[in-house]
């Protein structure tokens, strides 16, 4: 299987075996006839919704087929997919992320007419079908828009119990109908936070020789930290350009907390709080920015000692 070059790795429990259609066993099966056959795709639906977990399943179970995460590849710049032309099939997540960016979008529409002549597979995922999103170039809209439509949909309480049922049962782990309740009463209803949950208490549990009772679990997320906390400063034209209003926006669809405020010495400053995979996402959007922004540099810095954990994201 072809990687990127930088720390991208397509997860190794991303599977076709360990995910629930549910309601969509029709996208599972056209998305790997669409894979098998070649052609181009759209892939969409809510958060949580399976969306990373399946594109990666299709790369595992067809090794020609390169799994490109765009928030992650946004640090490099448009010139970054380039290196990708020629492959036999190519996965393109987060599509959102750069979408409304001429030269992110001529790079991507450069890679549709590469698959196209070549009758490469080709699939993109976003959360919004194409109509939705603002894209920049008439030409990659048209394109997407006529691409095969796969939209999933959200699994219901009981579709999600059994999702967390089967994945508990390949890890070996005895999961009750009682402790079940309690993460989905709990915790967002995102299938990503459940799992990641699941995962945490399969390791605790491990370790304590503990069952999982309810009063492990409560004991378990009552000491869990809800998510990472990370700090950020943004150089070059982002002062302006409506980058704060636009951070919220972004923040707000991802789930994260914090806030954009700007310095005087023109850059701005970004507190982002959420989860890791929610966290990737928004940082490689901190890279790009609204359209008119120009992002020299998306820099680390220490995050406050002690930090009361926002409620939501604010442009202070």
């Amino acid at each position: 299987m072809r990687q990127l070059p930088l720390s991208v790795r397509v997860r190794d429990s991303a599977l076709f075996a360990n995910y629930l259609p549910g309601p969509n066993e029709l996208v599972l099966a056209q998305l790997r006839a669409l894979a098998a056959h070649a052609g181009c795709g759209w892939l969409c639906g809510p958060a949580g919704s399976g969306k990373s977990h399946l594109l990666q399943a299709l790369c595992t179970e067809s090794a020609a087929i390169a799994y490109l995460p765009l928030s992650q590849l946004t640090p490099f710049g448009p010139a970054a997919l380039q290196e990708w032309q020629g492959t036999a099939g190519l996965c393109l997540d987060g599509l959102a992320t750069v979408v409304g960016h001429v030269e992110w979008e001529r790079a991507l529409f450069a890679l549709y007419r590469d698959c196209e002549e070549r009758g490469a597979t080709l699939l993109f995922a976003a959360r919004a079908a194409p109509a939705e999103l603002p894209f920049a170039l008439a030409d990659l809209a048209s394109r997407c828009a006529a691409a095969q439509r796969l939209a999933l949909q959200a699994l219901d309480e009981a579709q999600q119990g059994a999702a967390l049922r089967l994945r508990a049962q390949q890890r070996g782990l005895e999961l009750p109908e009682d402790a079940m309740r309690y993460l989905q009463r709990r915790l967002p209803r995102a299938m990503s936070h459940l799992c990641t949950a699941l995962d945490e208490l399969d390791e605790a549990a491990l370790v304590g020789q503990r069952r999982l009772t309810v009063p492990f679990v409560r004991e378990l997320l009552d000491r869990r930290a809800p998510g990472l906390a990370r700090r950020y400063a943004v150089t070059g034209k982002v002062q302006g350009v409506w980058y704060r209003a636009a951070a919220a926006r972004q923040a707000e669809a991802l789930e994260v907390s914090g806030y954009a405020r700007n310095c005087q010495d023109g850059s701005v400053e970004v507190l982002a709080c959420g989860s890791a995979a929610a966290l990737r996402e928004f940082v490689g959007w901190l890279w790009v920015g609204p359209p008119d922004a120009r992002v020299s540099a998306v820099t680390e810095i220490a995050a406050p000692a002690t930090l009361a954990w926002p409620p939501d994201f604010t442009t202070a």
